[in-house]
């Protein structure tokens, strides 16, 4: 029993002097390797963000002169800038035609024009007939049909023979009949000083 009383306590200090040790060697070693530091990334000539100016023109014409969300504005825009040949015109009657309303409705006439490019059920019509689609009038209070069949009706006036600018901006809003013989037009005025008012934006 004696011997067993000696032999523990040597075992103990063994045991702290090992541990020492450890530390020692773990602290030593640590102390000779570098710190990491914090790595600055930079990016090589950064590119500036692209602004389509037109783009950005055609926004804050809507923006100044109509009601549209601005969610609204961007299927607007990008519907009008796939379908029509010449945005910039179709912006100015869509002004003249509904101030950008989209759910715009006029009883005029025969015409019952909707939405805001106020396409009639005639127009509607011609357009279903011609492209194997089947909307109907209340279809144009989507922006996005309102303008694919608007841009549509401009453009398809030349079938009938009405070429020309002023001519077609005419006959879009009096038929292609009597845009054959006309190259003047209150409506023409109109559409006309909200080009004016386009090019200030």
């Amino acid at each position: 029993m004696r011997s067993n009383t000696k032999v523990l306590p040597l075992i103990a200090v063994a045991i702290i002097l090992v541990s020492i040790q450890a530390a020692m060697f773990i602290w030593t070693r640590s102390a000779k390797e570098p710190i990491e530091q914090p790595v600055d990334i930079q990016l090589e000539n950064p590119q500036p963000i692209q602004i389509d100016p037109i783009r950005e023109k055609q926004e804050k014409f809507v923006k100044k002169y109509g009601n549209l969300t601005d969610y609204e504005i961007q299927i607007l825009l990008d519907t009008l800038n796939e379908n029509a040949k010449n945005p910039t015109v179709m912006l100015c009657m869509y002004k003249q035609e509904s101030d950008f309303t989209k759910n715009a409705v006029s009883f005029k006439g025969a015409s019952n024009g909707r939405g805001v490019g106020q396409v009639s059920e005639i127009g509607l019509t011609d357009y279903n007939w011609k492209n194997g689609t089947n909307y109907k009038p209340e279809d144009l209070y989507d922006i996005r049909i309102n303008v694919i069949v608007s841009c549509w009706i401009y453009e398809y006036n030349e079938e009938y023979g009405v070429y020309g600018l002023n001519k077609k901006i005419i006959a879009y809003n009096e038929g292609h009949g009597p845009a054959k013989n006309k190259s003047e037009s209150s409506y023409l005025d109109k559409v006309t000083y909200n080009m004016v008012l386009y090019e200030e934006i």
